[in-house]
């Protein structure tokens, strides 16, 4: 970010109601933990949370954002949606079932919970210690680049033909 970025990003900030010190955070910010654990414990990121485009449009529910406000000096215990834990489901992180990018706070009396990026969260001292982590070939992707082959690829298609041929 140059010079006349950060001068245009600090007024806009502030006509939003940002501080300074908020404002320094930004530009200081080091990354959040990429992927989290069940029993972690995490603090709400609400500087980062906030500075979102998605917080002043209608993307977010209102009660959310209060929710959010409303406990964001709070130590939460991460634990994982219920439906991203099933074997086959498409959230699951294929090559690493022990972490994920997506999660739910125990603390969280809401039904259903809260789904939060971990990337909106910082990691507190505490809580069950990180598992060993199997190889991540990328953390962006749900699926390893070891899953898609080129075989793999042209087994479905051939699959796929065979099903059309067949009808």
């Amino acid at each position: 970010m140059n010079r006349e970025e950060k001068r245009r990003f600090r007024s806009n900030a502030k006509k939003r109601g940002f501080t300074d010190s908020e404002v320094d955070y930004v530009f200081n910010h080091k990354p959040n933990e990429p992927l989290l654990w069940e029993g972690a414990k995490v603090k709400l990121d609400t500087i980062w949370m906030r500075l979102s485009p998605d917080w002043y449009n209608d993307r977010l529910r209102r009660d959310y954002k209060e929710w959010v406000l409303a406990h964001k000096d709070e130590v939460f215990t991460v634990v994982f949606d219920k439906k991203r834990k099933e074997p086959n489901s498409i959230y699951t992180l294929k090559n690493n079932p022990n972490f994920d990018l997506m999660v739910c706070l125990e603390e969280d009396d809401n039904q259903p919970k809260w789904l939060f990026f971990s990337g909106d969260l910082i990691l507190q001292p505490g809580g069950t210690s990180k598992p060993e982590e199997k190889e991540i070939i990328n953390t962006n992707h749900f699926i390893t680049n070891e899953q898609v082959t080129k075989e793999k690829i042209q087994d479905a298609i051939q699959e796929a033909l065979n099903r059309e041929k067949n009808r």
